[in-house]
Order: C-alpha cells, then sequence, then structure tokens
C-alpha cells in the first residue's frame, strides 16, 4: 500500500512541476519575467551589466508606476526581452545605455516607454540561475525528477 502512495505522490509531483515548468516558461518568454502581481523573478541571460548583474544570476523585479535614471529595468519590445540601466526620461520615453541594440531603422517600434517595462530589478542572488537552467534540460529533470521519486519511497517502513 505504501508503494502505491509514494506512486500516486510521485505521478502527482510530476504532473505539478512540469504544469508549472510551463507557466513559468511562458511567463518569461512573454514579459522576460515571472510575476506574482508587483512582485516577481526573472533569470539573467547576458553579461551586458557585468560585474554587478551576470549571466546565471537571479533577479528580484519589482514593478512600479515610474522609473527614474538610474533603474536598471526588464522590458520587452518587439517580442524580445531585454535588461539595461536607464540613462534618461524624455516626455515619457526611456533611454537606455545601449539604445543602439533596442533602436531599428527609428522606427516608433524602437521607442520605449514605462508601459514596457516589465519591472526593476531589486535583488540579485548570484549564479542560481545556472541551476534553474540546467533543470531545464532533458538531464537536469531527469535528475530532478529521480531525486523527487527517491525522496517520496521511504525504504525503511514496511507494509502492514
Amino acid at each position: 500500500m505504501q508503494v502505491l502512495k509514494n506512486i500516486l505522490f510521485f505521478v502527482s509531483a510530476s504532473i505539478f512541476f512540469c504544469s508549472a515548468y510551463a507557466w513559468i516558461c511562458t511567463e518569461v518568454a512573454n514579459r522576460g519575467a515571472v510575476m506574482f502581481g508587483d512582485y516577481g523573478f526573472s533569470n539573467c541571460q547576458t553579461n551586458q551589466l557585468s560585474p554587478a548583474i551576470v549571466e546565471g544570476d537571479i533577479l528580484g523585479v519589482i514593478r512600479h508606476d515610474s522609473y527614474t535614471a538610474g533603474d536598471i529595468v526588464i522590458f520587452s519590445k518587439l517580442g524580445q526581452s531585454y535588461m539595461d540601466r536607464i540613462t534618461g526620461i524624455n516626455h515619457g520615453q526611456l533611454s537606455f545605455s545601449s539604445t543602439a541594440i533596442y533602436a531599428k531603422n527609428n522606427s516608433t517600434a524602437s521607442i520605449i516607454t514605462a508601459a514596457d517595462v516589465t519591472g526593476e530589478v531589486v535583488s540579485v542572488i548570484p549564479y542560481l540561475g545556472f541551476i534553474l537552467s540546467y533543470i531545464q534540460t532533458f538531464p537536469g529533470w531527469s535528475i530532478l525528477l529521480g531525486i523527487m521519486f527517491l525522496t517520496s519511497y521511504n525504504l525503511g517502513e514496511k507494509e502492514e
């Protein structure tokens, strides 16, 4: 009976984690960060703001109504997510230290406003993102599921 309980636990936990994983991937693809209300997190994919923020860091993100020069923000434009430091604000348009990366032929699509900003980066957890990125691979996912199965199977308990 205990073995059946362990298998049911493993299956239900696997379904939960697969669903959570799919939701997180969708959120990151759409907004650059997973947001829970005004708070969220993101996995840094670039060394653009090195040495303060490097690839593999987990970033704590908070959404505000307005932003100021010097804020490091995550924003989405043309279906792509970016992270950069705001260098100035002019008539509601934000300018960044790497504006040339986001500009496409000086079109209106390259204009970035506060509405495009997902949130401000307020905290950094160094290198945890490498572990989360590894879990997204097939070997990493297999190891995670194996650990879940082994910890749910209690070898020391006898069936009655």
